[in-house]
C-alpha cells in the first residue's frame, strides 16, 4: 500500500528512494535492492514491476491477499535465493514460472488454498533446500519433478489432504533432513525409498489414517532424532529395524489402538529422552532396558488398559523424573511398587 511501483522504476529504485519507505523493507547492496519485504501489504497481484530487480535474492510475499501466483515478474531475477508466498489464497501455482531461478533454496506455499500443484519444473531448482507446503488443500502430489534435487533438505506436507503419496522420488535426495506428513489421509505409506536418506532428522507421519506401518527402512538412518507415528490406526508397532538409532530422541505412538509394545528391543538409543504410547489399548508392555536408556527423562502411558508393569526397571532409570499412568486399571500390587519409585523422587501421575 502506498508504493508507486511506476515511480520506483522510473528512478530505478535508487537508495535515497527506497529509504522513504518503511526501513525495514528493503535491504541495499551497491545501490541495488537484494531483499524486499512485501509482507502485509493487501496485495491482490503479483507486482510486475519486481521484474525490474535483477539483483534481487529474497523477496517475502507472505500475508497478502494473492490468489493467483502469476510470477513471471520473476522470471529474470535469476539470483533469487527465497520466495516467501505464505498466508495467502492461492488455489494454483504452475512452478514452470520459476524455472530460471537456479539460485532457488527456498520456497514458502504454507497457508494457501492449494489444491492442484504441478511441480513439473522444479527439476530445474537444483539449489533447492526447503519445500514449504503445509496447510494446504491438497489431495494429490507428482513428486518426481524432485527426483534430482541433490540439495533438497527438508519437505513440509503437514495439514493436507492427500490420500497417497508416492515416496520413490525421494530416492536420490539423500540430504534429505525433515519430512513432515503431519495431518493428511494417508492410509498406507512406503517408506523404502528413503533408506537411503542417511541423514534424516526428523520424521512426522502423525495423524494420518495408516493401519500398519514398516519402518525397516530407517534402520540405518543413524541421525533420526525424532519420530512421530501418533493419532493414526496402528494395531501392531515393530520396532525392531530402529533398535540401533543411537540419535532417537523421541518416539511417539500415542492415539492409535496398540495393544502390545516391546521397547526392550531399543538397543543403542542412549539418547531417548521421551517415549509416548497414551491413548492405546495398551495391556502388555516391556520397557527399555535401563542400561540403554540412561538419558530417558519420561514415559507417557496415560489411558491404556495396563494392569502390571516392570516397576523394577523404572528404579533403575537414573535419569527418568516422570511417568503418566492415569486412566490404567493398575492392580494392588504394581500401585504398591509404585510407592518406592514415588520415595526415589520420580513424580507418577496415576
Amino acid at each position: 500500500k502506498g508504493v508507486d511501483w511506476k515511480k520506483e522504476t522510473t528512478y530505478g529504485f535508487n537508495e535515497k528512494l527506497l529509504l522513504g519507505y518503511e526501513r525495514n523493507r528493503v535491504v541495499i547492496k551497491e545501490n541495488e535492492v537484494i531483499v524486499l519485504n512485501l509482507r502485509g501489504m493487501g496485495l491482490e497481484k503479483v507486482p510486475q514491476t519486481l521484474e525490474f530487480f535483477t539483483k534481487l535474492r529474497a523477496i517475502d510475499l507472505s500475508n497478502n491477499n494473492l490468489e493467483e501466483a502469476h510470477l513471471e515478474s520473476l522470471s529474470e531475477t535469476i539470483l533469487l535465493e527465497r520466495i516467501n508466498l505464505s498466508n495467502n489464497k492461492i488455489i494454483l501455482l504452475d512452478f514452470k514460472q520459476l524455472k530460471k531461478l537456479k539460485e532457488l533454496k527456498d520456497i514458502n506455499l504454507s497457508k494457501n488454498e492449494l489444491k492442484l500443484l504441478d511441480l513439473g519444473a522444479a527439476n530445474n531448482l537444483i539449489r533447492l533446500e526447503k519445500l514449504e507446503l503445509a496447510d494446504n488443500k491438497l489431495t494429490e502430489l507428482d513428486l518426481w519433478p524432485l527426483t534430482n534435487l541433490k540439495s533438497l533438505e527438508r519437505i513440509n506436507l503437514r495439514n493436507n489432504s492427500l490420500k497417497t503419496l508416492d515416496l520413490a522420488p525421494l530416492k536420490g535426495t539423500n540430504k534429505l533432513t525433515w519430512l513432515n506428513l503431519h495431518g493428511n489421509k494417508l492410509d498406507f505409506l512406503n517408506l523404502e525409498p528413503l533408506s537411503k536418506n542417511l541423514f534424516l532428522q526428523e520424521l512426522d507421519l502423525s495423524r494420518n489414517e495408516l493401519d500398519k506401518i514398516n519402518l525397516k527402512p530407517l534402520s540405518e538412518m543413524h541421525d533420526l532424532r525424532v519420530l512421530e507415528i501418533y493419532d493414526n490406526r496402528l494395531a501392531i508397532i515393530d520396532l525392531e529395524p530402529v533398535k540401533n538409532l543411537a540419535s532417537l530422541r523421541e518416539i511417539n505412538l500415542s492415539y492409535n489402538k496398540i495393544r502390545e509394545i516391546n521397547f526392550e528391543v531399543l538397543e543403542k538409543t542412549t539418547n531417548l529422552l521421551t517415549l509416548t504410547a497414551d491413548n492405546n489399548e495398551l495391556d502388555k508392555i516391556i520397557l527399555p532396558n535401563p542400561q540403554v536408556v540412561v538419558n530417558l527423562e519420561r514415559i507417557d502411558l496415560w489411558n491404556n488398559q495396563l494392569t502390571r508393569l516392570e516397576v523394577n526397571k523404572l528404579l533403575k532409570m537414573r535419569s527418568l523424573e516422570k511417568i503418566v499412568l492415569s486412566k490404567n486399571p493398575l492392580s494392588e500390587k504394581t500401585l504398591i511398587q509404585l510407592i518406592n519409585l514415588e520415595e526415589s523422587g520420580i513424580k507418577i501421575e496415576k
